[in-house]
């Protein structure tokens, strides 16, 4: 279900939060190749690799996917109507619970 919410921090965060899945392999994978060629303390190297995973996807969310986001036709960006009482598997679970 998708609703309209008003732009903060929040909604930021939960639409570069789909970069940061995407990009986080690529730094941990990185700053492992490291850890092993140069071993430092463990809690260090997930401090680290945390904060370069979230820079990352903060610059890929910002120059990447906003620019190719804007670029789409608006048809495409707009949430569809979501309407789960049309489907009848909704229904069905509607009237199970009132009971």
């Amino acid at each position: 279900m998708q609703i309209k919410a008003r732009e903060s921090v929040w909604t930021y965060l939960g639409d570069a939060s789909d970069t940061l899945y995407l990009v986080h392999t690529f730094v941990v994978s990185a700053l492992l190749t490291l850890w092993i060629a140069f071993p430092l303390q463990p809690d260090l190297v997930v401090v680290a690799t945390m904060a370069a995973s979230v820079i990352l996807a903060w610059r890929v969310y910002e120059r990447v996917e906003k620019f190719s986001l804007s670029a789409l036709p608006l048809s495409f960006r707009v949430a569809t109507d979501y309407r789960p009482y049309q489907n009848r598997f909704f229904r069905a679970i509607d009237s199970f619970r009132a009971r």
